[in-house]
């Protein structure tokens, strides 16, 4: 979930499934990052019960943005492709680091004080 939430385009197969049980075991990764693509609630909800969704659910919610069988890639990649060559590589890193929250930092401090045996 976390390598999906990171992409740009985030696009799956239809009998895709989701789940991220890193809260059980003390893990706090992309947790921002994913409240960012579905809202802080919606986040919260799944995250706390390390629920599991599928790829039309992470379609409805925004999570992914297409959903592509197998026999369907090649001709995305090509699109996906002509849309992304209209702008240099630096044009596109711009675009993304301007319109994305930088939150590696913080999640990465919050990190030592998320797990059982810290009382939280």
């Amino acid at each position: 979930m976390d390598l999906v939430c990171a992409c740009a385009p985030r696009i799956v197969e239809p009998d895709t499934a989701f789940r991220m049980p890193g809260l059980k075991f003390g893990w706090a990764l992309s947790i921002r990052r994913f409240a960012n693509r579905v809202g802080q609630e919606r986040a919260c909800l799944i995250l706390q019960g390390a629920l599991t969704f599928t790829a039309m659910e992470g379609l409805d919610m925004g999570f992914c943005e297409k959903l592509l069988t197998q026999d369907q890639w090649a001709s995305g990649v090509e699109a996906i492709a002509a849309t992304a060559g209209t702008f240099s590589g630096k044009a596109n890193a711009a675009l993304y680091r301007c319109a994305t929250s930088d939150t590696r930092v913080a999640a990465v401090v919050e990190l030592p004080a998320v797990g059982k045996h810290s009382g939280a």
